[in-house]
């Protein structure tokens, strides 16, 4: 029997407000593939503290690392367009929150002032205080090495989406089974809730 696919929910507030959180914690050159490993990294953290990631994005093991493709799809949009008429629309809730500069070689994101990061929690903020200060300041290409030894990212074919429980590598085996097993147990219920809506 093969195992319990693991998903979550995708939140794309939660990625504009993580973003958003980075670029006024000062994390410089905020473009779309340091947003991809600085997220990565935010995801897997908060998953294996609380059991849950906090974007819910799919991770696929690309060429260059971990990527979250929902969030990745909306900074590309985000890069390449104007805002819309439509509100509803993902760029248009990025770019309420969010800059786009072209100044660079890469489109970057920078906050806007005001922003109300209500939305993230007290664990989310704590984890992500956690990723400005052991990756913040690394280059993109420093972010595509260090994601390279990831097991989540070495252990998944290349372009297939990566297995959640990978990123559970911790020395900790036991810790590691039974946050797994939870996980596991959490997605059967979410399934089985979902079936008999």
């Amino acid at each position: 029997m093969s195992p319990t696919v693991i998903r979550f929910k995708y939140h794309v507030e939660k990625f504009i407000k993580t973003v958003a959180y980075l670029s006024q914690k000062g994390v410089p050159d905020l473009d779309k593939l340091k947003i991809s490993k600085l997220v990565y990294f935010a995801d897997k953290f908060h998953l294996v503290a609380f059991g849950r990631p906090i974007l819910g994005d799919t991770y696929y093991a690309l060429p260059y690392g971990p990527v979250p493709t929902l969030s990745k799809d909306i900074m590309e949009d985000a890069s390449e367009s104007e805002v819309t008429d439509s509100p509803d629309s993902n760029v248009d809730k990025l770019l309420e929150s969010l800059e786009v500069s072209h100044t660079g070689r890469y489109p970057t994101f920078k906050a806007k002032e005001g922003i109300d990061f209500a939305d993230l929690s007290e664990s989310e903020t704590e984890i992500l205080d956690k990723v400005v200060e052991k990756y913040g300041t690394k280059t993109g290409r420093q972010l595509i090495n260090i994601t390279h030894e990831e097991k989540a990212w070495r252990e998944t074919d290349k372009n297939d989406a990566i297995d959640f429980r990978l990123m559970f590598d911790g020395p900790d085996e036991e810790h590691n089974r039974l946050r797994i097993e939870l996980l596991e147990e959490d997605q059967e219920d979410r399934e089985f809730f979902e079936y008999i809506r």
